[in-house]
């Protein structure tokens, strides 16, 4: 007997596959199937599947509770959310998944929980039947292609909920935050709904599933050179630190915001920089320019001033002492793929990034 429908959510086809994978599974054992139940209805919650057993003449029940992408933070959420509904029942619970990794399966196991994923890996151990399988790969990635996500307008999107990590946004607030039109919020996280890197949770509101998949999908086509125009220019100055302080002392404020090696001079320094830096934002890069008694040069400049296409790039922007800085993930995208030493920077701006979002 099969009730209900597969939930509509960026899971459904994977529940669906799920509820093949017991099916074919009790078959090789010899085990009834009594009933598959998607989005099933328990006293205390809502599963995404629930399947009935007849074992050695005895009728149990495994509640799943699938994750896709089934990343171990997830999987944490997901055995909280069974523990608590199974309690010490008949009912077992199952954490179910297209790949289980195994830090994933590890939680599992020490929490007495189960798991299956459409790799063969599969451990479930309940009176009357054992199954404890390790076979397959993680798939290889499927990236669709994300143009219009991280496109001029679409990437507003992406940058808040990376910036704003951890939060659980609602789509009128995700439009209003990162000023763009209600169209464009509902198409950039369709796709990203589409593709496991947001999800959907019980309270309907979106959060972002994977900070660190989000952003190195960006970083792959992210070059600093597509930004906005660069000019440069020399200031008379004893050091690139003494130019930032002019320009902290000369420039309104508002008016610009460290990038590159200088705006990482002031959250995690790692190399000498003989160039300062900055998005111009209010004024432009002429009257900044001129505020710093800078003149435009062609060669051996020690200011780049960036005129951007488009202000998101301000968005995260913040004061370190008297200093102007851009957001952590808008300074780890403009270095990332920058030469000399770009990388070897960007990776110690990783570190916080890192340890604060993930």
């Amino acid at each position: 007997m099969l009730k209900g429908v597969p939930p509509l959510n960026p899971e459904r086809e994977v529940v669906a596959e799920l509820a093949q994978q017991f099916r074919a599974l009790a078959r090789e054992l010899d085990v009834e199937v009594l009933s598959l139940v998607f989005q099933a209805r328990t006293p205390r919650s809502t599963h995404d599947l629930v399947v009935a057993l007849r074992i050695g003449g005895e009728t149990r029940r495994v509640v799943v509770e699938a994750k896709a992408p089934a990343f171990p933070h997830r999987v944490r959420d997901a055995i909280m959310q069974l523990k608590g509904a199974c309690g010490t029942g008949r009912d077992y619970p199952v954490v179910g998944a297209p790949y289980l990794s195994e830090q994933s399966r590890v939680l599992c196991r020490e929490a007495g929980v189960g798991y299956i994923d459409l790799c063969g890996n599969a451990f479930i151990k309940m009176p009357g039947l054992l199954v404890d399988r390790r076979s397959g790969e993680p798939p290889a990635p499927q990236r669709r292609p994300l143009k219009s996500v991280l496109g001029k307008k679409g990437s507003r999107v992406v940058r808040v909920l990376l910036q704003d990590y951890g939060r659980a946004w609602t789509l009128t607030e995700l439009a209003r935050v990162a000023q763009v039109s209600m169209g464009m919020a509902y198409n950039v996280c369709r796709q990203l709904l589409e593709s496991g890197l947001v999800v959907r949770r019980a309270d309907k509101n979106l959060s972002l599933a994977s900070f660190r998949g989000l952003l190195e999908l960006w970083r792959e086509s992210y070059r600093l050179s597509e930004t906005g125009r660069l000019h440069r220019y020399y200031a008379w100055a004893d050091s690139p630190q003494a130019l930032m302080e002019a320009l902290a002392t000369r420039a309104k404020a508002g008016d610009y915001a460290l990038t590159l090696f200088a705006g990482a001079s002031l959250v995690a320094p790692v190399t000498f920089f003989p160039t300062v830096t900055a998005y111009a934002r209010g004024a432009t890069a002429a009257e900044l320019a001129a505020a710093l008694g800078a003149r435009p040069v062609t060669q051996g400049e020690n200011l780049h001033l960036i005129e951007p296409h488009d202000d998101g790039v301000f968005y995260g922007c913040r004061a370190i002492g008297r200093l102007a800085v851009v957001g952590d993930v808008q300074l780890y995208l403009d270095l990332f793929n920058y030469p000399n030493r770009g990388r070897e920077q960007a990776d110690a701006v990783a570190e916080a990034l890192w340890r604060e979002r993930t």
